[in-house]
């Protein structure tokens, strides 16, 4: 399969839809086939401007031609011939990703956004997503259906943070996102195609389709990792090129959350206050505890509470989760750490206020049980 092609000297083997369905005429227009010199399509791209079509580095070798505006090769589009060829300089341990110069400008087919600027923060892990391409239909990769397919699947690590998935180091976290699996997946030639971050009413161009994540049991169908187009369109920059930019009027942004550590001593309540921040400034937003995490937890407004058990010791974790209410609402998620307090040694022969329960102290009831000390 195209986890292969992780390999420079297996550059040439293409990386498409498994688990998807056909896409119908006029579905992702900016999708291109790209065709090696024996005629064959080897690989999918995305036009990104009327003359420019994003696809992946390892597929660039022997590229001849580029077929638009068809979702059937057997019977639909136009061949376009290729002008030059630029690849990032270190494809195969930073950014599997070329720009394909088109010898004629395609005039009558919407260039696809990169996700960038305020569209960044709302791709996360959990995110739903589109990939399409023109590649292989069977966890085996050898069936190629001449259809563009395209299939839904979630991203797993938006950052690509997991190297042992088979992330590149040199760029990780960041560059490189991890989706799809349990059957659902890109495959052979679907490499270059891309990932879609999808709106209300349009999408954006959120990845390129590189390898496969690993472990994989298939060659197909345990996902996939992409190259992220904000990294791209930063790329692209370097090269004196500029794309136009999405625009954020109406996006609804991902809401963050915020907040000191906590730490608490046994047998007490603590409480940390939450901070919410929003690019969206008129939404309202809900907060839930996923996770408590190993101690009781919950929440007054945007303050966390957490009571201790005598033995907590060492540090844990409350989940807390910030819904916005935008069209559609976003949400993330932080993971609120709580700290043991260290244990005071206390002088022989003395009854504390210590050795009350800590939440007693803190409302000043322990002040009844207090005895001095000579």
């Amino acid at each position: 399969m195209w986890w292969l092609l992780a390999h420079p000297a297996l550059a040439d083997r293409p990386a498409p839809i498994v688990g998807g369905a056909p896409a119908a005429p006029g579905d992702w227009p900016d999708v291109v086939a790209l065709y090696t010199i024996g005629d064959s399509v080897g690989c999918t791209g995305i036009l990104v401007a009327p003359d420019l079509v994003l696809t992946a580095a390892h597929c660039v070798a022997g590229l001849s031609r580029v077929v638009v505006g068809t979702t059937d090769l057997t019977s639909g589009g136009r061949t376009v011939g290729v002008a030059s060829v630029t690849s990032h300089p270190n494809p195969y341990q930073e950014l599997d990703v070329a720009l394909v110069q088109l010898a004629e400008v395609v005039t009558d087919i919407e260039p696809r956004l990169l996700m960038r600027d305020c569209l960044v923060d709302a791709l996360a892990d959990g995110v739903e997503v589109e990939i399409a391409g023109f590649g292989a239909t069977d966890a085996f990769g050898y069936d190629f259906p001449d259809r563009l397919m395209s299939a839904r699947i979630r991203v797993r690590d938006a950052d690509c943070s997991n190297l042992s998935a088979g992330c590149y180091p040199d760029v990780s976290p960041g560059a490189e996102l991890i989706a799809g699996g349990d059957g659902v997946d890109s495959c052979v030639g679907d490499s270059g195609g891309p990932l879609y971050l999808l709106g209300k009413d349009e999408a954006w161009l959120a990845g390129i389709t590189s390898r496969a994540a690993q472990p994989a049991q298939h060659v197909c169908g345990d996902g996939g990792i992409y190259v992220r187009s904000d990294a791209i369109a930063d790329w692209i920059v370097s090269l004196g090129l500029d794309l136009p930019h999405p625009d954020c009027v109406g996006v609804n942004v991902r809401p963050h959350l915020a907040a000191d550590d906590l730490v608490v001593r046994r047998h007490t309540v603590g409480a940390v206050a939450l901070r919410v921040t929003d690019a969206n400034p008129e939404d309202a937003h809900t907060l839930e505890i996923v996770d408590p995490g190993r101690v009781e937890s919950w929440l007054e407004g945007e303050v966390l509470l957490v009571q201790t058990s005598a033995t907590f010791a060492g540090e844990t974790a409350v989940r807390v989760r910030v819904t916005d209410d935008g069209d559609p609402p976003m949400s993330s998620e932080l993971d609120v750490v709580v700290r043991a307090a260290p244990v005071a040694t206390l002088p022989v022969g003395c009854d504390h206020a210590g050795s009350m329960p800590g939440w007693l102290v803190g409302l000043g009831l322990g002040l009844l049980a207090r005895r001095r000390c000579s």
